[in-house]
């Protein structure tokens, strides 16, 4: 056998090893990423079902607080404890729709945060500039009856991000928090 013949052979074994790879590696392990509008969701993390239970609690047992949601960035209320059911009024709004509105949070470390919603109105994150934060990850959930949404965000110590509701025909929102 000539050494350009082993060679194209090995080469071929390379080829066929590194292609077998790279198709397991794309196997059903976990959330799948895709386009969401201008984000790319990498879905980085996978909610657990233990920690969709634990948010769940919150969804019955609480502890509660009530927020409302300011038509404007600048007058949001804050979030300020994890693990509490929040009970969102969202903004009044035209054509009996709710306006949606924005709340705060300021993270105290840098982590992950879970934010929990129940999916009636659509929501997203944005900086303090007003541009949109991509997820690392957004999944639906069905674990519970109080909670159909969760994104996960990579925040750092100090950042203060917005969660803008948008209009809906819903008057109120949850929000739930936990770090990840």
């Amino acid at each position: 056998m000539s050494t350009r013949a082993r060679s194209s052979g090995l080469t071929g074994a390379v080829v066929a090893t590194a292609l077998g790879l790279a198709l397991a590696a794309c196997g059903d392990d976990g959330p799948q990423p895709y386009r969401d509008g201008a984000c790319y969701v990498e879905q980085r993390y996978d909610i657990s079902t233990r920690a969709a239970a634990h948010a769940c609690v919150h969804v019955d047992e609480g502890p509660f607080d009530d927020r409302v949601a300011a038509p404007e960035r600048d007058d949001a209320e804050a979030l300020t404890q994890s693990h509490t059911n929040y009970s969102v009024e969202l903004a009044g709004g035209s054509d009996e729709r709710a306006g949606g509105g924005y709340l705060r949070f300021t993270s105290e470390v840098a982590t992950a945060y879970s934010f929990y919603f129940d999916g009636l109105s659509p929501v997203e994150l944005v900086a303090a500039d007003g541009q949109r934060l991509c997820p690392a990850t957004r999944l639906g959930l069905d674990e519970c009856g109080g909670l159909g949404l969760v994104e996960v965000h990579e925040l750092n110590i100090g950042q203060t991000v917005f969660i803008r509701f948008g209009q809906s025909d819903e008057a109120s929102a949850t929000v739930i928090l936990e770090r990840y």
